[in-house]
Formats: structure tokens, C-alpha cells, sequence
């Protein structure tokens, strides 16, 4: 696989793991009743 290939490859798992990570994050801090930061939330779940 070209390097660059595998490059966007990890970037994009990356981006979805972390996506997925901060809305897990999110829906954790809405269940206990923490206010979750207001820009957090959409953006990790447009990401995921």
C-alpha cells in the first residue's frame, strides 16, 4: 500500500475512534448530569 494511502487510512480510524470516544464521553456526562461542553458533543457525533 502506498505510504499515502496508509497515511489517510490511520488519520480516518483515528478520527472515528476518537469521534466515538468523545461521544461515549458525552453520553456518560448526560446520564450522570454533567453539562457536557456545548460544542463537544455535535462535533464528536458528526464525526462518528
Amino acid at each position: 500500500m502506498p505510504p499515502v494511502f496508509k497515511a489517510l487510512a490511520t488519520i480516518t480510524v483515528w478520527v472515528l475512534f476518537i469521534g466515538s470516544f468523545l461521544a461515549v464521553l458525552g453520553g456518560f456526562a448526560g446520564v450522570i448530569g454533567v453539562p457536557a461542553p456545548a460544542g463537544a458533543t455535535p462535533v464528536a457525533f458528526r464525526l462518528a
